[in-house]
């Protein structure tokens, strides 16, 4: 959802619903990430009549810049089980993914590497 909202820079709960739609149920999702300060509104919607607009907060603009350079190999993804708890490898799919973080950092080492 963030990423999508991400693109849209401004938005409704139109807009917003209507991509929640291809995601599965989650009634409260718009009013967790408010309280959870990952949206933020941009213009009151009392204001001549004008719907409220809502835009993602500083907070949630940064988890989606981290997110893209971690996919595109500008930034290691964390391989401290403190910090991921998926590195801790309790289940099948943990080692999995853990043995992908790590295949997926090797490179980007090793292209930060070349490019020097």
């Amino acid at each position: 959802m963030l990423l999508f909202l991400y693109d849209e820079k401004l938005f409704d709960k139109a807009t917003f619903f209507s991509f929640a739609n291809c995601m599965s149920w989650d009634r409260n999702r718009f009013s967790d990430m408010k309280k959870r300060e990952l949206i933020s509104v941009w213009r009151e919607g009392k204001i001549a009549k004008h719907r409220e607009l809502y835009q993602l907060s500083q907070k949630a603009k940064l988890i989606c810049s981290h997110t893209y350079k971690k996919l595109v190999g500008q930034e290691l993804i964390s391989e401290d089980p403190y910090r991921n708890n998926i590195m801790k490898g309790t289940t099948y799919a943990d080692k999995v993914y853990r043995n992908l973080i790590k295949k997926m950092n090797s490179k980007t080492t090793a292209d930060s590497h070349n490019d020097k």
